[in-house]
């Protein structure tokens, strides 16, 4: 999986990032050009490139709707990824794209932790990142130590965005601990779901989404009601392949998985070793 990942990853890097060397657009470098990635971003125009250095930025971004590329340094080398941070502790969410990002518009290679969004709505959906009305692409990113109501590490609204080789671990949510997709239709790929904790849906809750998930591993997380690994809740046809759910718990149904109206498709998935005192 971690191969396949890569490989993904790095396709999408070339394209997106090849497509803006031929318009010979600009490359924005933090701290050297800008303190902070929020002013980086609010310097930069649409094609424009902000590589970010190794370190931790106590910060909460916005794409403001601009089709730009944010990225660490080297967002295919772990390393790097898990020492690029950004961190929202104290703040609100750390990522924001509610403007109609287009799929170019590219996040790749952060650890994204201490986001926050328990408030009133919209501030209580997607502690680590909210997409709302976009359709950007997000890769290898690590969402970690985020809470909300709904959606702790990502939240997915009305919005068709790439998700590609992120893991989701120790995120927080009465709804999808890990991710929370309502009204939408994203492709899921190469992702980890890990230790996240929600009363349904701990690894992920989708909600009227025909979501599309390959090669996703669902390991450890744990509800307290329904839905230890997923949650698919109202009339919706996910579709779901090669994807492995294991160790995860739930207090009520549906350890590995529980479904509420919804019939998914699901192809050359493996349950094993999931807990629920029904249907674990």
């Amino acid at each position: 999986m971690v191969q396949r990942s890569t490989q993904i990853a790095f396709a999408l890097s070339v394209l997106i990032i090849a497509s803006r060397v031929e318009a010979g657009l600009g490359v924005i470098n933090v701290p050297a050009d800008f303190s902070t990635i929020q002013a980086a971003i609010d310097a930069a125009s649409n094609g424009d490139e902000v590589i970010v250095a190794i370190g931790t930025y106590p910060e909460s971004i916005s794409f403001k709707g601009k089709n730009i590329t944010v990225r660490s340094t080297d967002p295919n080398d772990p390393a790097i990824v898990a020492t690029t941070i950004i961190d929202a502790t104290g703040l609100t969410r750390a990522v924001l794209c509610n403007r109609d990002e287009p799929p170019t518009t590219l996040l790749s290679g952060f650890t994204i932790k201490g986001g926050n969004a328990t408030g009133a709505f919209p501030n209580d959906v997607g502690g680590g990142m909210l997409i709302q009305r976009a359709s950007p692409t997000v890769i290898n990113c690590v969402f970690t130590g985020n809470d909300a109501i709904w959606g702790g590490g990502l939240c997915i609204l009305g919005s068709d965005p790439i998700v590609s080789g992120c893991t989701f671990e120790l995120n927080s949510a009465d709804k999808g601990g890990g991710l929370y997709i309502s009204g939408s239709n994203p492709t899921i790929e190469e992702c980890t779901f890990e230790g996240n904790a929600a009363e349904f849906g701990a690894g992920l809750f989708n909600n009227n989404s025909d979501s599309k998930l390959t090669s996703c591993r669902f390991d450890s997380n744990v509800s307290s009601d329904d839905g230890g690994g997923m949650f698919n809740n109202g009339g919706c046809v996910p579709m779901l392949t090669e994807c492995t759910f294991s160790l995860n718990t739930a207090v009520d149904k549906g350890g590995g998985m529980f479904n509420l109206g919804c019939a998914p498709d699901l192809n050359t998935c493996d349950f094993d070793a999931n807990s629920a005192d029904r249907g674990g």
